[in-house]
This record gives C-alpha cells, structure tokens and sequence, in this order.
C-alpha cells in the first residue's frame, strides 16, 4: 500500500511539468498560420482550375471551328462533344470495316493483294486506283479538291 501511495505521489509531482512549455500565444499562431496556408492552397488551385478551364475552352473553339463563333461557352462544349461523338462513330465505323476486310480469305500472290488494296482504297476513297489513272488531269484535280475539302490539306 505504502508503495502505491508512493507511486501516485510521484506520477502526480511529475505530471505538473508536462504542459510547462505548452504556449497558447504560439498555439494560436500555429492555428493561423495553417489556416492561411489553406487559404493559400484553396486560392492556387482555383486559379489552376480556372486556367485549365480556359485552355479547354480556347481548344474546344478551335476544334469546332468557325461554328463557335459568338456561341456561349456551354453551346461551344455541347458541339465539341457532338463532333468528338460522330469522330468516334466514324473511327469506329472504318476498325469494323478492317476487321471485316482482315476476315475475308487472303489471296496469296500479288492478284490478291492489288485486289484487297483496290477494295480498300475503294471503300476509302470512292473510287479505286484504276479509276483514278483513267481519269483526265482536270477530273483528278477536281477529286483531290473534294477530297481536300471533305479530310482538310
């Protein structure tokens, strides 16, 4: 008993210096300090937002072109996504037709493989090689210019 009495006195003496250099001065300071850096950071990353939302907006107006002029950011979001969804109909679209011309029997030889170019560039073009080489200087300007007007240069 004596030695439990003992043990409490000496606990209870040596508690009293715990908080000795506890300084709420400098508590509150700390406090401050932390919330103002999270102001800080708060702050930074609203103008990193704010400029990443510009450059997306900037990029948008580009991709979409002329369409975009005196349109609303909203509107000018809305026809990005829609040309981005007909881009990937369209990517989509000539995957399943490779897949559909890597599926038909390969004929060995060179015959087979001018055949599958022509069927491909067919598909692609509209027109084949052969079609091309018979056509006059003045048609095969015309075609290039559609086509450039159709893909862009």
């Amino acid at each position: 008993m004596k030695k439990l009495i003992l043990f409490v006195v000496i606990a209870s003496l040596c508690s009293l210096n715990v908080h000795a250099d506890w300084d709420p001065v400098r508590e509150a300071q700390d406090a401050a300090a932390h919330k103002a850096s999270q102001q800080r950071a708060a702050g930074e990353k609203a103008e990193a937002d704010k400029r990443k939302r510009d450059f997306m907006q900037k990029h948008m107006r580009e991709f979409v072109g002329k369409d975009a002029a005196g349109k609303s950011d909203a509107d000018v979001e809305r026809l990005y996504k829609q040309r981005r969804a007909e881009l990937a109909k369209q990517a989509a679209a000539a995957e399943a037709m490779l897949r559909a011309e890597n599926k038909k029997p390969h004929k060995p030889g060179i015959d087979g493989d001018m055949a599958q170019g022509e069927a491909l560039m067919k598909s692609m073009l509209g027109k084949s090689a052969g079609d091309i080489g018979n056509m006059s200087a003045q048609e095969r300007d015309a075609f290039t210019k559609g086509l450039e007007r159709k893909y862009g240069k």
